[in-house]
């Protein structure tokens, strides 16, 4: 093999194994935890700082929790599927 095509063959290489080692940030968790998160921010919307948007109909106040637009909401749930902790 011509001495280019090693070198680029190994720059390859070393492209796919710097991507292999890459941490991806698309964790998914088991349907049973997403479902208990997601009352359990309806329930946080509801009975917390955001009485204003109790009124609104379950389908939407779910929405808002998929969206991850509820500010000071973070399901203590899926902390501990990752290893985190909770402390307190």
């Amino acid at each position: 093999m011509a001495p280019n095509k090693m070198m680029a063959l190994k720059h390859i290489c070393v492209v796919f194994f710097v991507l292999s080692m890459t941490s991806v940030n698309c964790k998914t968790y088991p349907p049973r935890i997403e479902s208990i998160c997601l009352s359990d921010c309806v329930y946080f919307i509801k009975y917390n700082d955001y009485k204003e948007l109790g009124d609104l109909p379950r389908p939407e106040l779910e929405n808002l929790c998929k969206n991850g637009s509820v500010p000071r909401f973070e399901c203590e749930l899926k902390w501990e599927y990752d290893g985190g902790y909770i402390s307190g």
